[in-house]
C-alpha cells in the first residue's frame, strides 16, 4: 500500500476489534474518539460503550474540518455545536466527554490545540487509545502526534508510522509510542514556542482561506519544541544498535524501540487501534476503486436545487431522496464528493431510472459489471419529516452516510416538509438538527433559467 498505492483487500472479523480494544476496560486510560465530520452521526460507533464505559474520560475530535467550506463568519462554531446536539442523540452522550476538539490530521488544523489540553488535563496519568470507525482518520492523527511535543524526543524517528489507507482495516495491529511527560519548563517552551509562531504568522495565525477550491482548507503547522541533540545521535543506542542474533545468520536490527529499557518502561503510550466496523457506514460495501469516488479529497463544494413535491435527487447510486409533501418548493443543498453525480427525476420514475441506469456512468456508483450488482444490496426507505424556521437558514441535513448529506431549506416560517430517503439495505440515513453548514444555502449562485438548479456556490471567505 505505501509503495505501490494499492491496497489489498482486507477482511477482519468484527470480533477481532472488540478483542484488541479489551485492554481498555481494565487501564486508567484516556480516549481519542475520533469522528468524520462528514459522516456524523453514522461515524460514531454505536457500541462504543461497550468498551470504554462510562467513567473513563474521553476527548471528541472532529476529523477532516479542512473538507468544510466556510458557509459564514464563525462556521467552526456551528460546526462544532452540530457536532455535540448529534453525539447527545447517540449511546456515546452517556461517556465522560471532557473536551471536543474540531482538527484536520490531514493538514494539522487544531493538532497543537489538541496537544495543549491533552497537556494541561491529562499528561502522563495513563494511556492513550484513539478509537474510532473506519476512515475516520485515526492512523493520519496517530502520525501527526507522533511528530509533536506529544511523544518523546528520542523515540519520535525509532517509531513505525501508521499505514494511511482509504481502505477499511489496514490498521491490524495497534500501533504506540511513548508520551512525553510535560515538565513546568518544557511547558513553558512550548508555550513561548506557540507564541513565537503566531507572531510570525499574518492576522495572529488565524484560519487562512482562500478562493481556490483546491486549497481553500484550514491548515496548520505542528512543531517539536525538545529537538533531539546531535550528541544523542552519537551515543550508543540501544534501540536502533539492539541485535539478535542467529546461530546461522547475521545480525538483524531490531525495528521500533524496546519498551522494557529503563528510558521507556515507565512511560506510558498513546495507542493507535484498528478501526471499527460501523454496519450503517456504506464504505464496506464499495470496492476500492469506488471508495476513491465516494470519499471527498478536496474542499467540498455544495450545489442547491430548488424542488417540488413529487420529485426525487439520486447521490449517484448510493442514495435517493424523495420529496413526498411540502406546501412550497423546497431547496436541497447537497454536500458530497466531486466524483458522484447528481441525477434529478420525478419520484414516479425513480425506481425505473434506478433499475435502469444502475452501474451505468449516469449513476457511477456501484460500478464493475453486472457481477457486482448480484451482491448491491437494494434499497430501503426511511420516512422524515420536519419544519422549517428560517428562509435564510437550512433547518436539519439529511444524512446519507458516506454518500454525503442534504441540507434542506424551505421558504416560509415552519414550513412541514416530509421526505422518503433510501439507501442500500436502509443504512445510515438520519435526521441531523442542527445542520452541520446551515448558512450555505446563502452562498448559491443564480437559478439556471427555468431548470430546478442553481449555479456554484460561492467560496466564501471570513
Amino acid at each position: 500500500m505505501r509503495f505501490h498505492k494499492t491496497a489489498l483487500n482486507v477482511r477482519v472479523d468484527p470480533k477481532m476489534y472488540t478483542k484488541l480494544l479489551e485492554p481498555i476496560k481494565m487501564k486508567r486510560a484516556l480516549v481519542l474518539l475520533v469522528v468524520d465530520l462528514l459522516d456524523v452521526p453514522c461515524s460514531i460507533w454505536p457500541k462504543i460503550m461497550d468498551i470504554i464505559g462510562t467513567q473513563k474520560p474521553v476527548v471528541v475530535v472532529g476529523n477532516k474540518v479542512d473538507l468544510l467550506p466556510a458557509d459564514g463568519i464563525n462556521h467552526l462554531r456551528r460546526v462544532k455545536h452540530s457536532l455535540i446536539r448529534a453525539i447527545e442523540k447517540t449511546p456515546l452522550s452517556q461517556s465522560f466527554i471532557k473536551h471536543v476538539a474540531l482538527v484536520s490530521a490531514h493538514t494539522g488544523y487544531g493538532i497543537e490545540s489538541l496537544i495543549t489540553h491533552i497537556q494541561g488535563s491529562w499528561a502522563t496519568k495513563g494511556n492513550i487509545y484513539i478509537v474510532g470507525c473506519t476512515n475516520s482518520g485515526k492512523s493520519t492523527l496517530f502520525n501527526a502526534l507522533l511528530g509533536s511535543d506529544l511523544c518523546k524526543t528520542t523515540a519520535s524517528s525509532l517509531i513505525r508510522r501508521a499505514t494511511v489507507s482509504p481502505w477499511p482495516g489496514t490498521t491490524l495491529g495497534m500501533l504506540k509510542f511513548p508520551i512525553l511527560r510535560p515538565s513546568g519548563q518544557m511547558l513553558h517552551l512550548r508555550t513561548q514556542r506557540l507564541k513565537e509562531q503566531r507572531k510570525m504568522q499574518p492576522d495572529g495565525g488565524k484560519p487562512k482561506y482562500t478562493k481556490n477550491i483546491l486549497i481553500g482548507t484550514l491548515s496548520g503547522h505542528i512543531g517539536r519544541t525538545l529537538e533531539k541533540k546531535e550528541d544523542m545521535l552519537e551515543k550508543k543506542d540501544p534501540f536502533s544498535t539492539n541485535m539478535r542474533k542467529l546461530p546461522t545468520e547475521e545480525p538483524k536490527p531490531i525495528m521500533g524501540i524496546n519498551p522494557s529499557h529503563e528510558q521507556y518502561s515507565l512511560s506510558k503510550w498513546c495507542y493507535d487501534t484498528p478501526g471499527t466496523v460501523q454496519p450503517e457506514q456504506l464504505i464496506n460495501l464499495l470496492t476500492h476503486d469506488e471508495l476513491m469516488k465516494v470519499l471527498p479529497r478536496q474542499l467540498l463544494r455544495p450545489r442547491t436545487f430548488c424542488l417540488q413535491p413529487g420529485h426525487s435527487i439520486f447521490l449517484a447510486g448510493l442514495a435517493r431522496l424523495d420529496l413526498l409533501y411540502s406546501p412550497k418548493s423546497v431547496r436541497f443543498t447537497v454536500f458530497r464528493s466531486e466524483w458522484l453525480p447528481l441525477t434529478i427525476t420525478k419520484t414516479v420514475d425513480a425506481a425505473s431510472t434506478y433499475s435502469r441506469y444502475l452501474g451505468s456512468s449516469l449513476l457511477g456508483v456501484p460500478s464493475e459489471g453486472e457481477e457486482r450488482l448480484k451482491c448491491w444490496p437494494p434499497l430501503q426507505p426511511v420516512n422524515l419529516r420536519t419544519h422549517c424556521h428560517n428562509k435564510l437558514e437550512s433547518c436539519a441535513d439529511v444524512v446519507l452516510s458516506s454518500a454525503g448529506w442534504v441540507s434542506l431549506t424551505g421558504f416560509t416560517e415552519q414550513q412541514v416538509i416530509e421526505l422518503r430517503a433510501w439507501t442500500p439495505g436502509g443504512r445510515g440515513i438520519h435526521l441531523r438538527d442542527p445542520p452541520l453548514l446551515p448558512l450555505a444555502v446563502n452562498l448559491r449562485g443564480r437559478r439556471i433559467g427555468k431548470s430546478l438548479a442553481h449555479r456554484p456556490h460561492k467560496i466564501f471567505v471570513p
